[in-house]
């Protein structure tokens, strides 16, 4: 009764854009017949998905006499899709992207990285010692810890960069700079952010990280090609007992430390 005699964009979710309509239309003009997913609203204003088929009935002259829509709620079956699609592309202990992400997140930033005339920066960290805390406070006390390296390192960034975790004690961070002193900026940011101790369950822990950098030096460079460079250099930075960053080059200078005040 609320409905009868009603148009029905009445249900209309505001989703779909007007050349999907005209598309919808075309198609009915076309063949008389249109299906395809479409997003709706419930009465109490709840988005839901819906497979719609929308058939022309004609008269015996071939003229419009009305449409009549057919459509199943498949709004669980959305759901699971986008929470599958989710979880294939992020780490399920820290909510970061991972490793299957990383190659699509690193051509996007050379790609706005060309229209801005900036550089695209790879940083690859490595957590120093956390193997020790693992094994000796057990799993569920360093899995604590990375999701809280997690979040101080987010803080680190801007919204428009990308944090990602490869896996183990291992995060890499992509970053489009101006120039080097950009992103030495952001490698002290996240050496001083790590630095501070963390308390997880009645324990204080202290923890450092370890940071390799590759600077792109075209938008044509090959992503993994930058993740392993900056792994190299991540290594580079191990050697000189951690706790610092090395860019990626054959001659690695240590750097200063400012989180500590120490040369490493």
């Amino acid at each position: 009764e609320e409905v009868i005699g009603k148009n029905p964009r009445i249900l209309s979710s505001g989703q779909q854009s007007p050349e999907f309509y005209k598309e919808l239309f075309d198609s009915l003009k076309a063949s008389d017949q249109w299906q395809g997913e479409v997003w709706n609203r419930r009465k109490d204003g709840e988005l839901y998905g819906e497979w719609l088929t929308i058939s022309t009935v004609r008269n015996k002259q071939g003229q419009i006499n009305n449409h009549i829509a057919i459509f199943s709620d498949i709004t669980r079956r959305k759901r699971k899709a986008e929470r599958n699609e989710y979880l294939a592309h992020h780490d399920a202990l820290t909510g970061l992207g991972n490793r299957l992400l990383l190659v699509d997140r690193i051509k996007s930033a050379l790609l706005q990285a060309r229209r801005d005339h900036k550089l695209t920066a790879v940083l690859y960290l490595d957590l120093d010692h956390f193997k020790q805390i693992n094994d000796t406070l057990a799993h569920d006390v360093g899995d604590t810890l990375l999701r809280e390296v997690a979040k101080r390192l987010s803080a680190c960034v801007r919204g428009v960069d990308s944090v990602l975790r490869l896996g183990g004690d291992e995060f890499v961070l992509v970053e489009n700079i101006r120039d080097e002193n950009d992103v030495k900026l952001i490698a002290n940011k996240a050496l001083a952010a790590l630095a501070k101790p963390f308390m997880i369950k009645k324990h204080r822990l202290y923890i450092s990280c370890s940071i390799g950098i590759c600077i792109a030096s075209s938008d044509k460079a090959e992503p993994l090609s930058l993740v392993n460079n900056a792994d190299c250099a991540m290594y580079q930075a191990k050697h000189q007992g951690g706790n610092c960053y090395q860019f990626y080059s054959e001659n690695v200078t240590p750097l200063r430390n400012p989180a500590s005040g120490e040369t490493v």
